[in-house]
């Protein structure tokens, strides 16, 4: 996890740790040279039906500042485990609506894809698997785990995120990359605001824009959406757009406001 997930998460990160290094050492005994999809199937189930995790992931709801479900902090702890074992996991990613993502890959066209913050970096590597590169606009110190841990490609580009972002974001995008951006920051609390100043950008410089997100299933499989916007250069309208797109079949909903 990064440094901001670990912060947020310390103290259940601590007594989950004990919980779910003992899972995976198990499993590892059990079966000390495992393929990578059974050996995550196995600690997966495992976590799942401990009652001890169980009783201490039991909140109904979202989970801190990040706002993110059970399955998703489950998956992150997991992950974290077995890349201190030594091993390199990949998630899981299936496409809900496959047909989309590569109609949208194959136009070939420049376009910003927003998403909200979920401790992976899929799209890169969704993108990559359609032969487009990908950008983004990041100034946390620990990116480069979240690329690793989300198997994105080594070609990724990474623009600070300062008074000039959006200036060298609209270079790349011209140059034909795909700008994969994350719109929600911190009231200090928790991540519930949506910042209007990409689609702003967007609508000026009259790029297409998309949304995306995820969901942990209770496999540990992550299963993506894509949708395109239905406004044109209407900043407020797409944001409003984008926070319904994200909760959409979501329980519980993230609370998220235009700010």
């Amino acid at each position: 996890m990064n440094g901001h997930f670990m912060s947020d998460y310390a103290p259940l990160l601590q007594a989950l740790l004990p919980c779910i290094g003992s899972i995976v050492k198990e499993v590892i005994q059990q079966n000390p040279n495992p393929k990578r999809g059974s050996l995550f199937s196995e600690i997966w189930k495992s976590v799942s039906q401990s009652a001890e995790i169980n009783e201490l992931l039991a909140l109904d709801h979202v989970f801190g500042e990040t706002q993110l479900s059970k399955n998703e902090i489950q998956l992150l702890f997991i992950f974290h485990v077995l890349r201190a074992y030594g091993f390199d996991p990949h998630p899981q990613v299936r496409l809900s609506n496959p047909h989309f993502f590569e109609e949208f890959a194959l136009t070939k066209r420049p376009a910003v894809i927003c998403s909200v913050h979920t401790g992976f970096a899929l799209m890169p590597a969704i993108l990559a698997s359609f032969g487009r590169q990908s950008v983004i606009v990041s100034s946390d110190g620990f990116i480069q785990d979240i690329l690793g841990r989300s198997n994105a490609p080594h070609d990724v580009e990474l623009i600070p995120n300062n008074l000039l972002s959006l200036l060298r974001l609209r270079d790349v995008l011209l140059a034909g990359k795909i700008g994969v951006c994350a719109v929600d920051y911190s009231d200090g609390q928790k991540n519930s605001l949506i910042s209007l100043k990409l689609f702003k950008f967007v609508g000026l410089n009259q790029f297409p824009l998309y949304y995306f997100k995820s969901r942990v299933d209770d496999l540990g499989l992550i299963w993506v959406e894509l949708a395109q916007s239905n406004h044109f250069n209407e900043a407020m309208k797409n944001a409003e757009e984008f926070i319904a797109f994200i909760n959409a079949g979501c329980q519980p909903k993230r609370e998220l406001v235009i700010s």
